[in-house]
This record gives structure tokens, sequence and C-alpha cells, in this order.
């Protein structure tokens, strides 16, 4: 019975001590531990001989390994991780990366469509009036008189004024004038005259010395070539020169003018005629103002 009780405290000596040792396991890594936990036997050998002659091979081996494992577990496991710590400061930036080079232009794309005309926008100011310009040429519908022509116009009710054109008041003669070939060939502001024929063309004498031209009876107390105070023959030639011969006054006729000619006068009836007036001698082409055309 000694020595039965002899292995028991023997077994429990020897588990006590791996026990103590079991306790060093507690500051090892775990990896050390998990390493002795496995190969618990050869850590903490047991007396063979005396254990199986106690408590048999297999309880032997059972109590050491469990001696071992209830110091493994007496540690507490693995050590408690702690909370996190305050996040370090950001490291340096690095070197940015080497631009490449530049690729060639992609194709031109095909044009948008037209946007939306927008509205217009406002007025702006008006600019500063600039300096007046020279004068310009005078225009046909505006002439200028001069020392004896003076231009004629007429003027309306509303204040509206107008040029009569081509036509003149010469205010030497008092008569109105426009531009012809007069009897030397030279542009004249000619009287408005009364176209003398010779159906209008008489004698005031039995002689036919004293020419004359009338008016027939239906143009009594209308107006006439005979209120002008000129007449107007045409040149022999074809040069479309007028010869101008002033009248003399009116005469109301109490018998017929004489028709024919010098040599063969002869009384006229006296219907073919009322108002006559003595055609007095050729003015000269001298006594008109002169006109010369010219251009720009």
């Amino acid at each position: 019975m000694g020595p039965q009780r002899g292995a028991p405290a023997a077994a429990a000596a020897r588990g006590t001590a791996a026990s103590a040792r079991g306790e060093m396991t507690c500051n090892a890594p775990p990896s050390w531990r998990r390493l002795l936990a496995a190969r618990a036997d050869r850590v903490f050998p047991l007396d063979a001989a005396r254990a199986r002659a106690t408590i048999g091979p297999m309880r032997v081996r059972f109590l050491g390994v469990g001696l071992l494992v209830a110091g493994l577990v007496g540690c507490g496991g693995d050590p408690v991780v702690g909370p996190a710590g305050a996040r370090g400061a950001d490291g340096a930036k690095g070197a940015a990366d080497e631009v490449g080079e530049r690729g060639p232009a992609g194709n031109v794309g095909p044009a948008g469509a037209p946007g939306v005309i927008g509205p217009a926008g406002a007025e702006g100011p008006a600019g500063v009036t600039g300096a007046t310009g020279p004068a310009g040429k005078d225009g046909a519908s505006s002439p200028v008189s001069g020392s004896r022509l003076k231009a004629r116009y007429r003027t309306a009710d509303d204040g509206s004024k107008e040029y009569i054109p081509y036509s003149w008041w010469d205010s030497t003669l008092a008569v109105n004038c426009t531009f012809r070939r007069a009897g030397d060939g030279v542009e004249r502001c000619l009287p408005d005259a009364y176209a003398a024929n010779q159906q209008t063309s008489g004698w005031f004498d039995a002689a036919c010395a004293q020419p004359a031209v009338y008016d027939f009876p239906e143009n009594v107390g209308c107006e006439s070539g005979l209120e002008q105070g000129y007449i107007a023959k045409p040149d022999a030639s074809c040069s479309f020169a007028e010869h101008i011969y002033p009248l003399g006054p009116i005469v109301v006729l109490a018998a017929p003018l004489f028709v024919g000619g010098p040599g063969a006068c002869a009384p006229g009836p006296l219907k073919f005629a009322n108002d006559a007036r003595a055609v007095l001698p050729e003015a000269p082409s001298a006594s008109f103002v002169a006109g010369t055309e010219s251009h720009d």
C-alpha cells in the first residue's frame, strides 16, 4: 500500500511542477504556447515506470497533459487587443509622374446645327454728331438765279415749293423764257412766243406793208400766244433756229385784215380774225441771255 500511495503523490508533485512551468508560458508568444500544448509529454516528462505501476500508462499521460492544459487555460488565452491608436500624420506627397508627349490632333467633327437667333439687343446711345460736310453741287431741281434770269417755282398751300423745270423769268424783258437756239445759232433764253403761221398772219394795210397776226374769233377771251408779246418764226434752213419778233398792242378789228402780199393784197373775210397785233421788226439775238451747256 505504501508504494501505491507514494506514486500518486509523486505524480501530483510532478503535475504541480508542470503547472508551475505552464505559468511561464503565459508570457510566451501564442505560437510557442501552441507548440508546448502539442508536445506536453516532452516538455514535462513523467516517471513513466512509476506512473504505470500506480495509475496505468494512459492515465499518466492524461494527467500530465491535463495539468499543462490547465496551466494554459489559466493564462486566459491570447492577450486582449487594446484600442486603436491615433492616426499618424500623412507622409509627404510623392513626385508627379512625368507627362508624356502630346498626341496628334483628332479629325474635326461635323459642324453642329445652327443655334436659335437670340433677341435683338437694346439700342445703344446716339453717337456724337460729326462735323458738317462740304456743300454739295446744286441739283437739277435747285436752280440758281442770276442777275437777270430768275428761277421760277410754284408754292402750295401747305408750304411746299417746286421749281418749274427749264423755265426762267427774264427780269429785263418781264417775260418767261426757255433756252432755245436763236437766229445766230447760240442757245439763248428766248421768250415764250406765239408760233405764227400763214393761217394766222395778215396785213393791216391795203399795200400789205404792215404785217399783223391775229387770233381766231373762237379764242377771244381765252389765253393765247398773242398775250406773250412775241412771235417766233423758224429759220429758213434746217438749223431749227428761231427768229423772235416783238408784237404791237392788241387791236380789236373793225374791218377784216388784208391777205396775200405786196402787189397782190386783198381784203380778207372778217370772220377769220377778231383781235390782231402788229408784227414789229425782229429783235436782235444778242438781246437775249445766252447759255452754255457743260457737264461734270
